[in-house]
């Protein structure tokens, strides 16, 4: 038997490890060729974050809507290019901290989710529902 130290156990980073390597393997779909950059998305996230396994719950759902949809997962708690890449786009927008789930479309990022309200968002800013 495990101890893990805490009354918690480190079931959720595995879990949020498992949605992020089954984002990556649904997501390898390419955009069709001349696509615009608002079919494709770059999501940022990292283990052991709650909203970040909630964002890849909906992103396998919009793959499923949107097969042609070019989805990039980048793990910024393992890849310094990736925090880098969050760090820059952040500058860029005015926002101090590196915060996850971030989401890059259309040229722009959108951090943070929120059921109801960031899935809405990411798909008006994909141009599969009207705003």
């Amino acid at each position: 038997m495990r101890s893990s130290g805490s009354r918690y156990s480190r079931r959720p980073d595995v879990v949020a490890a498992g949605w992020l390597a089954a984002a990556v393997m649904l997501f390898a779909t390419a955009a069709p060729t001349g696509a615009a950059e608002s079919s494709e998305l770059e999501i940022f996230s990292r283990d052991g974050c709650a909203r970040c396994t909630e964002a890849a719950r909906f992103v396998a759902e919009l793959q499923r809507e949107a097969p042609g949809l070019r989805v990039v997962v980048r793990d910024v708690g393992r890849d310094a290019e990736a925090r880098e890449r969050l760090a820059a786009l952040s500058k860029r927008q005015g926002i101090g901290r590196l915060l996850v789930p971030a989401f890059r479309v259309g040229g722009e990022l959108l951090v943070g989710f929120r059921g109801g309200v960031t899935d809405r968002e990411l798909r008006v800013r994909l141009g599969l529902t009207p705003p």
